[in-house]
């Protein structure tokens, strides 16, 4: 069964510096924008330094590509990063081919991914 579209976010310690957004669901044309909505929210409140958990994604569209790829540049021209965390096997089959893994670092754990910053 498809699992319901879901996105939260939460700010870790240090001083709040590191949002973790937490996807659920498939991120595809419709609910790519709701993606983008979040990511351009954290910037417009000066956090830079994100990790996009993927755990509960079993899908991502070119549209979801293109979100995580098209905000990289204004996240590192602030000093920031963004990172990939609890990728599934047929989403990172994918990362590999189109080589996303080239621009976004990724890791299999959440606590990896945000204790790389």
């Amino acid at each position: 069964m498809l699992e319901p579209f879901s996105i939260q976010v939460s700010l870790r310690e240090p001083s709040n510096q590191i949002a973790v957004v937490t996807v659920g669901g498939h991120i595809d044309s419709i609910t790519s924008s709701e993606v983008e909505k979040t990511l351009e929210d954290l910037l417009d409140h000066k956090v830079f330094k994100i990790v996009v958990d993927l755990e509960h994604v079993t899908y991502i569209s070119s549209a979801g590509w293109g979100i995580f790829l098209g905000i990289l540049k204004e996240i590192r021209t602030s000093e920031g990063n963004l990172r990939l965390s609890g990728l599934s096997k047929e989403v990172m089959e994918v990362v590999k081919l189109l080589e996303i893994d080239r621009f976004i670092p990724t890791y299999r754990s959440l606590s990896d991914a945000v204790t790389s910053f």
